[in-house]
């Protein structure tokens, strides 16, 4: 059982609208084989049957014996169209997709809480039911419907999941009941209901009245649900850190598909139902922390075809995929809509064992009652190439749904059924053709090039191991906790554009020029999860590609981590590739600490030079690295301040850098136990020049120092330059007692940073004379 994408209102409507604004349109008719007058002509296909329902407020969805409408009510339609009931029920807030006997279940009233169900032979309710919210502050009523064939889960606030019975809406009892934790999740396609299972337990922080309570160490458990029978099929442990569930995780119930969050990476893979041992990652990595989910198509055999996009507009989304169930590989990826053209509009009605079945509506006026047409045709299902065309209709429309041999076809007045005979390989649908010229790169657009060189030297370990990520967002924030490295790869693959209205035609050059204009028009700001640095606008750096354009920084920061972050733009030809780093962390935890900034910009010259190069474009040789400074190591902070933290009683030590990444840096934490603890954090960087700056490591080392210092004081004899912050809390004016004292120093290109916070009065001036003693320490060493 595959969960049929949702179609709504507003995704059909984006649609049908285009296609209105294509047909006033007077740019020249697409090309194609079949699209002028030589070549193979199009068959003139039949439309079996219309009937006047308007697509803007329809989601069809075929049956045994015909078709559920869902819209502003529910529709039943037999095989031949005829309207078998009508059901007036207000299903705004959320409709089920029917069951095998056709009911449907929908959501409406005040706040979406009362859930009736339509009966699918009557089209009569059933019964009606109200449901309570589980949070009077801060429940909004919204729920999830999973329609199966004896029973309704209700995915409530929280992630608790009510089931009622399908015969008489009477309760059959609750899975995962909420907690003032809120921490479960679930989701349900009517057969297979997934659950995160994240109780309240003895490790539970108090939320002192906020409403939010953090993850903790610890375990939490996937489980898998049948529907109607509520009965677990299996129970698998996880880790609480980084697992989670989101909307559409049941992406198929047959084949067994889950989209599942574990150690902060969301991944397709492939279940049985007796069975929690995940098989092969499928296809991409999922943006875990944005909730993007895979909304599946269909599938055909070993394939699953589907979309990023949300499931009421994967018929029209940007891109579809396709994966091979077998062995995890991505077989293709296309986008859907032709781009360079507003005069065709493509959608996808689904997926059969001989491929994607697409309606592309040619949306120009070739004379005075033709209003265009809608060429029905297919891609092949295992490389995603146009495979041949089955006919053609009068009128644009869109694609609602796939029943067999036919398909359904929408526009704002109608929706019409189509039989479809076999595709003809010798015609093809139009499409665009733009202007190319010679040494024009022409390919799709992706980032699957990034290697695990690349990865590792951005410190992305964990994704080594993983599907490159589906939007080309690498992210890493669950190891280890508190911590983040996000990298960006963004890459456009640029398009001659035509002349229209005061625009002048562009070739794909002048376009990738003209992205790259708007790309660095504005400094990139801020970016990642946790990381509080301000990128500058980029700057150009010779040598690299046609034109290159860079910019990066770092801040060390005592108790709340480093921050560091590159940004890097480069064209060759028409291809212009994007690549952005941010790597921080808010307490010293272990391996926590991101790359030093030499390592991020040779990790981001490598992720281009690798996107470019698969497509066969050279980004050229490195620039060159500016001088280095006396130190090409950092002093072990670790080692050479332990004694003193052991001895002023902080037992417990973190090393907060990873271990062999890099020996320009050096970070550890050292706390006492329990909840007033002092606490010790220590950093020391030997910093190398900027290959995107310029700067030799001196100049990098006092850009980073300056953009670290804040609310500080200059101590004068102590390196080349030295600023403390000193910050002392009083019971009388604060409430607790509290000395902190903070100290940047650099010396060459050497920087070192000490943040020593201790509890109790009158402490500031020991504090104070520990913090320099410690910096001199570090000085001396090495």
């Amino acid at each position: 059982m595959l969960r049929a994408p949702r179609r709504t209102a507003a995704s059909v409507a984006a649609v049908l609208l285009a296609l209105t604004a294509a047909a006033c349109d007077t740019a020249d008719e697409p090309a194609g084989r079949s699209g002028g007058s030589a070549g193979p002509r199009p068959a003139e296909l039949s439309v079996d049957w219309t009937r006047p329902v308007s697509a803007l407020n329809a989601r069809v969805t075929p049956t045994a014996d015909g078709y559920v409408v869902a819209g502003s009510g529910v529709t039943a339609l037999g095989k031949d169209g005829s309207v078998r009931w009508t059901q007036d029920v207000d299903a705004k807030c959320a409709a089920s997709e029917p069951n095998a006997a056709g009911d449907v279940a929908v959501t409406h009233g005040r706040k979406c809480q009362t859930v009736s169900l339509v009966d699918g032979v009557t089209g009569e309710l059933r019964w009606t039911v109200r449901i309570p919210l589980v949070s009077k502050r801060y429940d909004s009523g919204g729920m999830a419907l999973g329609l199966g064939e004896r029973a309704l889960t209700l995915v409530q606030f929280c992630g608790q999941v009510t089931r009622l019975a399908v015969a008489d809406g009477s309760r059959l009892g609750v899975i995962a009941p909420h907690d003032r934790k809120c921490a479960n999740e679930a989701d349900s396609d009517g057969r297979t209901l997934a659950v995160w299972h994240d109780p309240v337990d003895a490790s539970t922080p108090d939320d002192h009245g906020t409403g939010w309570i953090p993850q903790t160490d610890g375990e939490g458990a996937f489980a898998l649900y049948d529907v109607d029978s509520g009965k677990q099929l299996w129970h698998r442990a996880a880790g609480r850190r980084g697992g989670d569930l989101r909307p559409g995780a049941v992406v198929s119930s047959d084949p067994l598909v889950l989209a599942l969050t574990e150690r902060g990476h969301t991944t397709l893979r492939r279940f049985t139902r007796d069975d929690p041992t995940p098989g092969v990652a499928i296809g991409r990595q999922l943006d875990a922390y944005a909730g993007s989910a895979f909304t599946a198509l269909g599938v055909a055999g070993d394939v699953l075809v589907g979309s990023t996009t949300s499931p009421g507009d994967v018929r029209s989304g940007a891109r579809l995929y396709a994966f091979d169930l077998a062995t995890g590989e991505q077989l293709w990826s296309r986008q859907v809509q032709e781009p360079g053209t507003n005069l065709l509009v493509r959608t996808v009605a689904g997926v059969d064992a001989d491929g994607v079945v697409v309606a592309t509506s040619d949306a120009q006026r070739r004379s005075g009652d033709d209003e265009g047409r809608t060429w029905l045709h297919r891609w092949d299902l295992r490389t995603g190439e146009d495979s041949g065309v089955m006919g053609v209709v009068p009128q644009p429309s869109s694609a609602l749904a796939l029943d067999g041999d036919a398909v359904l076809l929408g526009t704002a007045d109608e929706i019409r059924r189509v039989t479809l005979p076999d595709a003809d390989p010798e015609v093809t649908a139009p499409q665009a053709e733009p202007a190319w010229q010679d040494g024009d790169v022409r390919d799709v657009a992706d980032c699957l090039a990034v290697s695990d060189r690349s990865l590792h030297l951005l410190a992305l370990d964990a994704s080594r191991d993983l599907p490159a990520p589906i939007d080309c967002h690498w992210s890493e924030t669950a190891e280890p906790s508190y911590s983040s490295r996000d990298l960006w790869v963004d890459v456009t693959v640029a398009r001659p554009t035509p002349a229209a209205g005061d625009q002048e035609a562009r070739t794909a050059t002048e376009a990738a020029e003209e992205v790259v204009r708007q790309l660095v028009a504005e400094a990139p700001g801020r970016t990642g999860n946790r990381v509080e640095l301000e990128l500058a606008p980029a700057r150009p750096v010779d040598g690299l590609g046609d034109e290159a354009w860079a910019v990066s920084a770092a801040d060390l920061s005592g108790s709340i981590g480093a921050d560091t972050a590159g940004y890097l733009v480069v064209r060759v030809r028409n291809v212009v590739v994007v690549a952005q780093y941010a790597g921080g962390f808010d307490v010293g935890y272990r391996h926590a600490a991101p790359p030093p900034l030499g390592q991020v910009e040779d990790g981001l010259l490598l992720v281009a030079r690798e996107a470019l190069a698969s497509y066969g474009l050279d980004l050229g040789a490195d620039p060159a690295r500016p001088a280095d400074g006396d130190r090409a190591a950092a002093p072990d902070v670790c080692a050479l301040l332990d004694r003193d933290a052991r001895g002023a009683g902080l037992l417990e030590k973190t090393v907060i850098t990873r271990s062999g990444v890099n020996p320009r840096v050096s970070s550890c934490a050292w706390t006492e136990a329990g909840d007033e603890a002092d606490d010790l954090t220590a950093h020391a960087y030997a910093v190398d020049g900027s290959r995107f700056s310029g700067a030799d490591a001196t100049a990098t080392a006092a850009a980073i120092h300056a953009a670290s210092v804040y609310d500080a004081r200059r101590v004068r004899g102590l390196g080349d330059r030295a600023d403390l912050l000193a910050s002392d809390a009083t019971v009388a004016e604060d409430g607790y007692a509290n000395s902190r004292r903070e100290l940047w120093l650099r010396k060459g290109n050497l920087l070192v940073n000490i943040d020593y916070s201790r509890w109790g009065a009158g402490l500031g001036r020991s504090t104070e004379d520990t913090v320099l003693r410690l910096a001199r320490k570090v000085l001396r060493a090495g």
